[in-house]
């Protein structure tokens, strides 16, 4: 991460008074938003080259989510990671993942 900062603050030098204190910790070369589709296209390219299966980068949050459930952390936790106003928003989208878990524990296995 702090490479990301040093690299963003050179950035911010070379623009001058043009950057716009936004707030954002990922920008573009000039501080402005990123485009989402750029976003994807380029994550799409990297698991290509990864030689990974395609998947959206929003999938990201589900995997980010199903792995933390998996090592035991409580769904308010996650809640709060992934910036969700309600638990019932993870306690819905993650339950056939804690029920997965679940069974799998019960017969003494890990989930695949």
């Amino acid at each position: 991460m702090t490479e990301h900062r040093e690299r963003q603050e050179r950035e911010r030098k070379a623009v001058g008074a043009v950057w716009p204190e936004t707030g954002l910790v990922f920008t573009t070369r000039h501080g402005g938003m990123i485009n989402p589709a750029n976003v994807s296209r380029d994550f799409k390219a990297l698991l290509q080259r990864a030689g990974l299966r395609t998947i959206r980068f929003h999938d990201l949050r589900h995997l980010c989510a199903s792995l933390l459930l998996d090592q035991g952390v409580d769904l308010v936790v996650i809640k709060e990671l992934l910036g969700h106003a309600h638990i019932s928003i993870n306690a819905g989208t993650y339950a056939h993942v804690r029920l997965r878990l679940q069974l799998h524990r019960m017969h003494g296995r890990r989930p695949r």
